[in-house]
C-alpha cells in the first residue's frame, strides 16, 4: 500500500525538538520535515527526510497564487496550502505589498 504524503513543517527550537519526539509516525509516512538551516538543523539531513529554505519559497508564492484550480500538480498544492492556512489563520497579508502586486504588469 503507498504511504500517504506528509509536510511536517517546524522552526528551530522547542517545535522542533517535539516534533522529532515524534520520529516513530515517520517511518508511517511519505514524509518530508521542512525546517531552517542552521547549525543547529544541519546534521538532521543524514537521519531525516529534510528540506531547508523551501518553507520560505512556498510561502513567498502563496502571494501570486489564486485561489482556482490550475491542473498543475505543483500549482494545486500550492493553492491547497494557501487555503489550509488562510483556514487556520496562519497567513498574514500585507496590503500594501497586494497592493504593489495588484498595480504592478508581471510578465511570464
Amino acid at each position: 500500500m503507498k504511504k500517504k504524503k506528509v509536510i511536517f513543517v517546524a522552526g528551530v527550537g522547542g517545535h522542533l525538538t517535539e516534533l522529532l519526539q515524534l520520529d516513530s509516525l515517520f517511518k508511517e509516512y511519505d514524509y518530508t520535515l521542512i525546517t531552517e538551516k542552521t547549525e543547529v538543523t544541519k546534521d538532521l539531513k543524514n537521519k531525516y527526510n529534510v528540506k531547508y529554505d523551501i518553507a520560505l519559497t512556498y510561502i513567498k508564492n502563496l502571494y501570486y497564487i489564486d485561489n482556482q484550480k490550475y491542473d498543475v500538480r505543483k500549482l494545486d498544492f500550492l493553492v491547497s496550502l494557501k487555503n489550509d492556512l488562510d483556514e487556520h489563520n496562519l497567513l498574514k497579508y500585507n496590503e500594501l505589498f497586494r497592493k504593489y502586486i495588484d498595480e504592478t504588469d508581471v510578465i511570464v
